[in-house]
């Protein structure tokens, strides 16, 4: 996440949650963010959003992410979010042909030892919408 503030004059790179808990509250004039879905792609990064076990561990997230997004939001301000729903088997992600578990080839150590597969996605079938956000 980046966050630029005119009062700091400089760009903020790091995790969402512990970026934004080190802005004052009622800071920010305006948030624009297009959080990772859910269980569409690795970043490579320890405990980021969009790997977790379940949906609603994902949902749990993004809310105490946004829990703080509008503690630093102005009264008179405005927060932008871009998502999209997410699908159960659709060949994308997890269980799918961009699958690390899945594929033929031997996945980078850091993935293998940082993330574990989300559990499947029960009573949806395949290409489902599973109803996130």
């Amino acid at each position: 996440m980046q966050v630029m503030t005119e009062k700091l004059n400089k760009i903020i790179c790091g995790d969402a949650l512990l970026s934004l808990k080190s802005l004052p509250s009622q800071s920010v004039n305006c948030i624009v963010t297009s959080p990772p879905y859910y269980c569409l792609r690795d970043y490579g990064v320890s405990g980021q959003i969009g790997l977790e076990n379940t949906p609603e561990k994902y949902i749990e997230n993004l809310t105490n992410v946004f829990a703080e997004c509008f503690r630093v939001l102005k009264s008179d301000g405005t927060m932008w979010v871009v998502i999209g729903d997410s699908y159960a088997g659709s060949g994308r992600g997890w269980g799918g042909k961009n699958d690390l578990y899945s594929r033929k080839i031997q996945p980078k150590a850091s993935f293998a030892t940082k993330f574990s597969k989300p559990q499947k996605l029960n009573n949806y079938k395949s290409k489902d919408l599973i109803g996130i956000p």
